[in-house]
């Protein structure tokens, strides 16, 4: 062995490697090689894989089996039976995302008094306002929510709000002066027919006192026309004030004292009133129309039953024409005396109820975006008043995205949640849009009516 020549020997040049030039092409084979090559067989970075490798690794020994890496827009998954690698197109569903950014962009919207949100991909319309809106028909904005309108019957009732007669010292939950009440019939006009009045008698002297009005629930008030007829038919001595007709827009327990018409941001006060100048006979007429007009109350007076009446002042708190008669009217009187006799006043209240407009709807001006879509959803605010409104019957969300040329009617589905006391959330999947750039809803109120009063407080577009 000593004359056994060295493998290096043999090689080219003298070299100690065995180089690809020293192997012929495809002169190893299968049967060349003995045992299994292991990775101790190969030098460090003696693997070129950017040139020197061919095929592809398959699922089994960790690889995908592929000879690229997907397409664009694809992400990398565990497959089916947890053996390997896949790519799979990314489609991650945002929907209940933006549902929930939509909810608290209608509170941030109410908290800030806005109307209208705008956010990248939706729109948000809160009701402190019309600005917003168009295309109505036989609805109304009250208490942040719009409704269906109402139609005055046309038929007047006179009534004592007492029920019977007696003395009253309180009423819903508010403490006052004492008031007898003692009903009768008369006819407040020279001439005229008899109808029912009562006799209000004030209590004994002190500083003020003032009665209220029972609201009750025999008459919804923020849509029932309401006239005061007062007649001064015995006057209390010394130097008054006296009587005199105002309301609140708020709750009864809001009216804390006789002047609170007076007082208030959310009152209103005829500034017409019985005193001790005032001959008996004289007669005053106090006349609030939500239907027609929610803002204005009108006071008027005449000398007597058969003379003109004449307008007076009235006077308004800065909050009034801002607050909303849903929100309660609560109608009351100072009724003051510092010295004997009691005063009494004949006072005829006169009321004529309304009934709900069966159907009604309107529209959101459109927002214009920068990029056409062809896909929305919504998150509603709504209300049940009264009974329970079956969604996408008897309340109806419509979305366009092409200024109102084409809606597309939403399924909406109750989510179970409050917004607040009384305010639902109900939401909608995706639904296809004719493409284009001007969004828009539409909001349509059916079967409304006595047993059943739906309110719509808000809407946001999901896009």
């Amino acid at each position: 062995m000593g004359n056994a020549r060295n493998l290096a020997n043999l090689l080219s040049n003298g070299d100690v490697t065995i180089k690809a030039d020293d192997i012929a092409d495809g002169s190893i084979n299968a049967d060349k090689l003995g045992g299994s090559i292991t990775g101790a067989k190969f030098a460090d970075g003696s693997v070129n894989l950017s040139t020197q490798s061919t095929g592809t690794v398959g699922t089994g020994n960790g690889g995908f089996g592929l000879t690229s890496l997907g397409t664009a827009g694809q992400a990398i998954q565990v497959n089916s039976g947890g053996t390997a690698f896949e790519f799979a197109s990314v489609t991650a569903d945002l929907t209940e995302l933006r549902k929930d950014i939509a909810i608290l962009a209608m509170n941030d919207s109410i908290e800030q008094t806005q109307s209208l949100q705008e956010l990248t991909s939706a729109i948000t319309d809160t009701y402190t306002d019309e600005d917003a809106v168009t295309s109505k028909s036989s609805v109304s904005l009250g208490g942040g929510a719009f409704k269906t309108g109402a139609t005055l019957s046309g038929t007047t009732v006179y009534i004592n709000p007492w029920g019977t007669n007696g003395t009253y010292s309180s009423s819903d939950g508010q403490s006052h002066n004492a008031v007898t009440v003692t009903e009768g019939t008369g006819a407040w006009q020279s001439g005229g027919t008899n109808f029912t009045y009562v006799d209000l008698v004030s209590s004994a002297p002190g500083s003020g006192g003032y009665w209220i009005m029972p609201q009750g629930t025999t008459y919804d008030w923020p849509t029932t026309k309401l006239t005061v007829i007062m007649q001064q038919v015995t006057k209390a001595g010394g130097s008054g004030p006296s009587v005199q007709f105002g309301m609140i827009k708020d709750v009864p327990t809001s009216y804390t004292s006789y002047n609170s018409p007076a007082t208030r941001s959310d009152g209103a006060r005829g500034n017409i009133s019985f005193n001790s100048g005032t001959s008996n006979g004289n007669q005053m007429r106090f006349v609030f129309d939500p239907v027609t007009n929610e803002n204005v109350l009108t006071a008027e007076t005449r000398s007597s039953n058969s003379a003109t009446f004449t307008s007076g002042p009235v006077s308004y708190g800065t909050a009034f024409t801002t607050q909303q008669a849903s929100d309660g009217l609560v109608y009351g009187s100072v009724f003051f005396r510092d010295s004997s006799p009691h005063w009494t006043v004949r006072t005829w209240f006169a009321v004529e109820e309304s009934s709900p407009v069966a159907s009604g709807s309107y529209e959101s001006t459109a927002t214009t975006i920068s990029s056409a879509v062809d896909e929305m959803s919504a998150v509603v605010l709504y209300k049940d008043t009264t009974g329970t409104a079956t969604l996408n019957t008897d309340f109806k969300v419509s979305v366009s995205s092409d200024n109102g040329s084409n809606f597309t009617l939403l399924t909406l589905t109750d989510t179970g949640l409050l917004f607040s006391t009384g305010t639902k959330i109900a939401s909608s999947n995706k639904v296809s849009t004719t493409s284009g750039t001007q969004l828009k809803y539409k909001v349509e109120f059916a079967n409304q009516g006595a047993s059943k009063k739906t309110e719509c407080a808000g809407v946001s577009l999901i896009y």
